[in-house]
Order: C-alpha cells, then structure tokens, then sequence
C-alpha cells in the first residue's frame, strides 16, 4: 500500500510524535499497532525500546485493543472524513483522567503515508471494525481555520502534536496550528517568519526545530541510505 519512501516518512513522522510526547506538559502512550519489519528495524536503530511510554506492537488494531476499547465511547479513530468534531471537553476529560502517559481516551491516528492515492481508507477501515470517527476542527470556518482549496489532511506527528497541544491547554486550537501547522496548511505566516531562523530542512523537506536536532539526527541514522524490503504491514 506504501512505498519504500513513504514508509520512510512515517518512521521520520513516529520519531517527531516522540519527541513532541516527551516534552508536552501532560504526555499520553503512545502505541505503533501492526508495525511492519520494515519500521521495527529502523526504530531499533534509534532504541525506541528505551522510549518513555512509547510501545511497538506487530498486532493489527482489532487485536491490539480490546473489545471493550473498540467499541468504547472514550476511543476514536482519527479522520478528516466524518461528520464529528473532536470537542475539547474530550481532550480535557482524558488530561484530567491522565497520570504520566496513562489515559483514559483512546485516539487512534491512521499510520498511512500515501500522498492522497487511497481517499477514504481510514474511514473504512474505523467503519468495518464499528470504532466511532471524529475529525480535528479544521475547515473555513471552524476552529482551525483553512480556505476551502487546502487540504484538512495532515500527517501523523502534526495530529499528535495538534492533539498533545490542546490536551494540555497551552491555547486555542488556531494557537496550536499557529505554532505547528506549515504555513499552507493554516499556520500564521507572521508567527512561521519569526522562527524561521531556528529551523532546519533534512534531505526529505522535512521541517524540525533546531531544539529537535538530536531526533533530526537519528531520523538520518535511522531511515536514510536503507534498502529493506517492506512488508505490506504498517
């Protein structure tokens, strides 16, 4: 379903969920599910064994969780493609239920890195396993506000980073896509140009703070000059 490049860039995207976790005021678990050889060899690399509240896991979702978290009120999967908006009051409800990495709210991010060549997968994929959807707030006139003609599809580390923001109440939701979102996808120009000296862009175009230097430089030992075969897992 993934390219060899794509499966790349999900591994660079894990290591930022990562980092952004380590350093939120009220951090969650976070769990990779039906995780490849392909990404489990390239995260050895860095020791995410030794991750603080981080869990590799080669069990696909429905086995991964358990019933009653499936099929629970306090679990969503991720998708711009439902009609739900994510309400803080969930976000809050989890921060207040949390102790370091332990929550009570289970939000499931699709790990698919695919360009928009397969519309519509994690919707299906959150329907066939009868898991409840819920998307961020983005759109023109919602709280994260986008003209029409941008996508609300983010990547993976951005939804984490959207998500571990507003869990701890740092700001408003445009707060949080101020300080993280690129610019085309709704962060503030102004806000984008002050910090642009303290930016730095690895040999993918990824973007990273300069605070993140020691993740940039594991992404380049983990993921850059590989040839593994993948697995058709994510």
């Amino acid at each position: 379903m993934m390219t060899q490049r794509e499966i790349i860039s999900l591994v660079q995207q894990i290591m930022y969920c990562h980092s952004a976790n380590r350093k939120s005021h009220i951090p969650s678990t976070l769990r990779v599910v039906g995780a490849g050889s392909t990404i489990a060899t390239r995260l050895a690399k860095v020791h995410s064994d030794r991750w603080l509240a981080f869990y590799l896991e080669s069990d696909p979702l429905e086995k991964a969780l358990s019933p009653h978290q499936l099929s629970s009120r306090q679990t969503f999967y991720l998708t711009s493609d439902t009609e739900y908006e994510l309400l803080d009051t969930d976000l809050q409800n989890n921060a207040n239920q949390s102790s370091f990495g332990i929550n009570k709210y289970v939000y499931i991010i699709g790990g698919i890195v695919d360009r928009n060549r397969h519309k519509g997968i994690t919707k299906a994929r959150a329907d066939s396993l009868n898991i409840q959807t819920a998307r961020l707030p983005i759109g023109p006139n919602n709280s994260i506000a986008i003209p029409k003609h941008i996508s609300p599809v983010l990547t993976v580390n951005h939804v984490a980073q959207l998500l571990l923001f507003r869990q701890s109440n740092q700001g408003s939701w445009q707060g949080a896509a101020d300080a993280i979102l690129p610019e085309r996808k709704g962060g503030t120009p102004s806000l984008s140009s002050s910090i642009e000296k303290k930016k730095l862009l690895n040999q993918d175009g990824l973007i990273i703070n300069e605070d993140d230097k020691d993740v940039f430089d594991q992404v380049k030992q983990c993921c850059l000059h590989e040839s593994d075969e993948t697995t058709g897992k994510i």
